[in-house]
């Protein structure tokens, strides 16, 4: 039974709330990009949803500004809650103005003007061959990385890409009717696999995905292989820790990065890069002047993914 005391401190932690006493975090994410010629900025507290914005806009050939994310900590009366949002997603947008002007996209897009042509088709006609009759969603997610990363190096026309998505849908489609139980909980995690300096496979796991964005363009702007982000979510029941799942998570990630995947890896990245280096020199020392060190940042790691930046392997 609850004692007058404990209404009283119910009451009492209720009214503070109510008057703003507390402190209540938001956790904002964004990017910038230019459409119609204007820099418009995507602003979001859910990550995910920023982040699918970045992948499908790659996949449209749209250039998208690194994500960035802001904390802030503030008391919150009743009925601010929503003010307090906008202001956080506010300060991010004025964060990613000071950092993201209009010379950096304007030297993305002199690179990005380089045509597409179809170098790497012959190596997903290859990979696709080797998938037949492998009705795997982890599988597809890791081949559907590899076009990514192919098509964002210009050796995958928009044709090849679009015939290549819908044997994926295709795959998908015969998928759709697995079994599938759930249980009680579920936990998902996140995973990249990178080459250290004797070409030794090591892994990076997180169940926070922007996380292991972060340490990705870390190892992206150190010229160190790595691959796409991998995704799996688990389903377990009552007596299983969250540790035991994401040791079968990274032994799942130690199978299917081995060296089979690497070679096709390899294959693409070593394709002739079809974005001019002369270009992206020149607008790497450009971007240095301004004295905004995110810039710099931001185009090698665009140099990275054209395959204008020498990797160490």
């Amino acid at each position: 039974m609850t004692s007058i005391r404990d209404l009283t401190c119910i009451h009492s932690v209720a009214h503070m709330a109510e008057c703003g006493k507390y402190e209540e975090e938001f956790i904002v994410y964004g990017c910038s990009c230019v459409e119609k010629g204007k820099i418009v900025y995507h602003i979001s507290p859910s990550v995910r949803e920023i982040l699918r914005f970045k992948e499908q806009a790659a996949l449209n050939n749209q250039l998208v500004s690194p994500v960035h994310t802001l904390m802030n900590r503030c008391l919150v009366q009743t009925g601010q809650h929503e003010q307090r949002l906008y202001e956080t997603e506010i300060r991010l947008a004025n964060t990613l103005q000071q950092l993201y002007s209009h010379l950096f996209f304007e030297q993305l897009e002199v690179c990005n003007h380089a045509p597409f042509t179809d170098a790497a088709k012959e190596i997903f006609d290859n990979l696709r061959f080797q998938m037949n009759g492998i009705f795997s969603l982890d599988y597809l997610q890791i081949l559907q990385g590899l076009v990514a990363m192919a098509y964002s190096s210009h050796v995958l026309t928009t044709a090849a890409l679009q015939e290549i998505q819908q044997w994926e849908k295709k795959v998908q489609q015969q998928l759709e009717h697995d079994v599938f139980i759930e249980k009680p909980f579920k936990r998902s995690f996140y995973g990249i696999c990178y080459l250290d300096q004797e070409g030794k496979p090591q892994y990076k796991v997180n169940a926070q995905e922007f996380m292991v964005l972060m340490e990705q363009r870390k190892l992206k702007r150190q010229r160190i292989p790595v691959t796409p982000i991998f995704q799996k979510t688990y389903w377990y029941d009552y007596g299983v820790e969250p540790k035991e799942i994401r040791k079968q998570f990274r032994k799942q990630l130690e199978t299917y990065y081995g060296e089979t995947y690497w070679c096709y890896w390899k294959k693409i990245k070593r394709l002739a890069p079809v974005v001019d280096k002369m270009q992206f020199q020149q607008g790497l020392h450009l971007l240095e002047t301004t004295n905004v060190p995110e810039e710099k940042d931001a185009l090698l790691e665009f140099g990275y993914d054209w395959n204008v930046v020498a990797l160490e392997m």
